[in-house]
């Protein structure tokens, strides 16, 4: 399923729409890609990235496929701003994209994790990725306050899926019968099978 936003999503919106928040370091690149867009060539690097730890999603195997724009492939040459280097150790906020193995940072979300548990997301964001759930002093978080967003968000969607759960088995008697003749509008004049005309014909 797509997202849209109308503006850029925070930190935590990210966490609650993607599938996969892991650390991990990131190897060597194993393919280049070139595709071309209104004219113009873009390159796509993948790397491999090994995983030292796993926030959310579920059976994730040690090593992933990351795949960025940027990178050089012949004659083409694109700039790279997610900061995938090879022996770089990075928090990493992914989607899946379509038809494809390997995962994208979800809205570049690509952060340096330091030795000391010390993920750097950069000037914007106390404007652009703090929230509620998250607050931004400065340029960084921990990696635990990172964890620990995953887990309040992951609490917050089950406790609203279970309580849909338990509404929509409340409404379940008085549900209205399916409609089973599509109407065709007013300048066709079609009207949907009523009910309880239905009803007298079985």
């Amino acid at each position: 399923m797509t997202t849209y936003y109308k503006e850029v999503p925070t930190l935590e919106m990210r966490v609650a729409a993607a599938p996969l928040v892991v650390t991990g370091t990131v190897g060597r690149p194993v393919a280049t890609t070139v595709e071309h867009y209104d004219g113009e060539a873009f390159v796509r690097t993948t790397y491999e990235v090994m995983v030292t730890d796993v926030l959310k999603g579920s059976g994730v195997p040690g090593t992933i496929l990351v795949e960025v724009t940027g990178g050089e492939a012949g004659r083409y040459a694109t700039p790279q701003a997610a900061p995938l280097r090879e022996g770089v150790s990075l928090a990493l906020v992914l989607g899946a994209r379509s038809g494809q193995e390997a995962y994208v940072p979800y809205f570049g979300s690509a952060y340096p994790l330091e030795d000391d548990g010390t993920i750097l997301l950069g000037p914007e964001a106390p404007a652009t990725l703090a929230s509620e759930r998250l607050r931004i002093e400065g340029q960084r978080i921990r990696l635990d306050d990172l964890r620990g967003l995953v887990g309040r968000v992951t609490a917050a969607r089950a406790a609203a899926a279970e309580a849909a759960a338990s509404a929509g088995s409340g409404e379940a008697d008085r549900r209205p019968p399916p409609v089973t003749e599509m109407p065709l509008g007013v300048e066709g004049g079609g009207q949907p099978g009523a009910p309880e005309t239905l009803d007298r014909e079985r």
